[in-house]
């Protein structure tokens, strides 16, 4: 593989890594007004999204390896 595709490539897994890693607390903190609030619907939502987000990040994180 070209060394500026490979550049590009792991361009593109830092930058996925990096809005991972500022959304979650942002999903954190909704989930949490959510639960205040007995939105309990919202919150497995919002606490769902998370998830997806954390194994993305996993995911991510073995391919950049």
């Amino acid at each position: 593989m070209p060394e500026d595709t490979m550049l590009k490539g792991a361009t593109l897994v830092a930058q996925d890594q990096r809005m991972a890693h500022h959304g979650l607390p942002g999903f954190g903190t909704a989930a949490g007004r959510a639960k205040a609030f007995g939105k309990s619907d919202d919150e497995a939502k919002l606490e769902q999204s998370m998830c997806e987000i954390s194994r993305a990040d996993e995911f991510a994180s073995q391919v950049a390896a």
